[in-house]
């Protein structure tokens, strides 16, 4: 076995452990292109998410996390500051990633935010892998029940904000 099929086996692992376990309603995995594969699973909203790893760029993407978010808008603008705090030390550990090992990332394109974790060399998949999972729990269970996100969780999620 290739260091590059142990790799997409070790994520496939980790990712197919939430499905196990319930977390995830669907999982499924297909390799698309030289070095990409998708990951698609439903998981806390009734539309799938689709996570993208490039092998060749060493990164997770989380493809249109977030729809209808214009660029420069208010809500582009808090959610890239709230990805900048997932690397604080005042985070407890399972919340917090390691800027030594994950480099955070905001693309908004055709007003669509997505999120990328560009992985470093001393950075296993494992610990990828899980602190992904948390990043897209922490941002749709407190990024979006943030009081000032209310307007466009209602709008964009068809449920009330708090």
């Amino acid at each position: 076995m290739t260091i590059n099929k142990g790799r997409i086996n070790a994520i496939q692992s980790a990712l197919q452990a939430y499905a196990d376990r319930g977390i995830f309603r669907s999982y499924s995995y297909k390799s698309v292109a030289a070095g990409k594969h998708e990951f698609r699973f439903a998981w806390l909203t009734d539309h799938p998410f689709l996570l993208v790893f490039n092998q060749h760029s060493h990164s997770f993407v989380f493809k249109d996390l977030l729809p209808n978010v214009e660029k420069k808008s208010l809500v582009d603008s808090r959610f890239r500051c709230f990805l900048k705090g997932c690397y604080s030390g005042e985070l407890p550990e399972h919340r917090r990633i390691d800027s030594e090992k994950i480099k955070l990332s905001c693309i908004n394109r055709e007003d669509s935010l997505s999120i990328s974790l560009k992985l470093f060399p001393h950075c296993d998949d494992a610990y990828a892998v899980n602190k992904a999972v948390n990043l897209v729990s922490d941002i749709f269970n407190i990024f979006l029940h943030q009081p000032e996100n209310s307007f466009y969780v209602h709008n964009n999620f068809g449920i009330a904000g708090e």
